[in-house]
């Protein structure tokens, strides 16, 4: 797939960044050490989108959310979004993942409810530096 190239300020041309479009394979290497991400539901009709702790079992993302037991029912059963992604800087790359699939609840009794959402779609992108050194 070809790169797309994007320019990060505008205002000059030398400062170039190239998005790469990343497979599942790679996307889900990416989320193997778990940390930080978001998941994006709805509630009422109203778009919802709340910070989580995940961690990857298999290929499916498990994350907990706080104890507000309306997004618990808005994710329970419900097709949601989870992003996380990597700001660049540094010596890592900056990136982006996605993942969209249905939530099923771990039950249990843990105070705050868990979720396992499988990785029905997966995608994401990476950034490599083209700037000049």
């Amino acid at each position: 797939m070809t790169a797309k190239r994007t320019p990060t300020n505008p205002a000059t041309t030398d400062d170039v960044d190239t998005r790469t479009a990343l497979g599942r394979r790679a996307c889900l290497a990416l989320l193997a050490p778990g940390g930080h991400g978001r998941v994006a539901a709805s509630t009422r009709a109203l778009p919802i989108s709340v910070p989580v702790q995940f961690e990857m079992v298999g290929e499916d993302v498990v994350f907990t959310l706080g104890v507000d037991e309306a997004i618990s029912r808005a994710v329970a059963g419900s097709v949601v979004a989870f992003g996380t992604g990597h700001a660049g800087g540094g010596v890592r790359p900056a990136w982006d993942v996605h993942v969209t699939g249905v939530a099923s609840s771990l039950g249990g009794p843990s105070p705050r409810p868990g979720f396992r959402l499988s990785s029905a779609v997966v995608s994401g992108w990476q950034a490599n530096d083209d700037r000049p050194s």
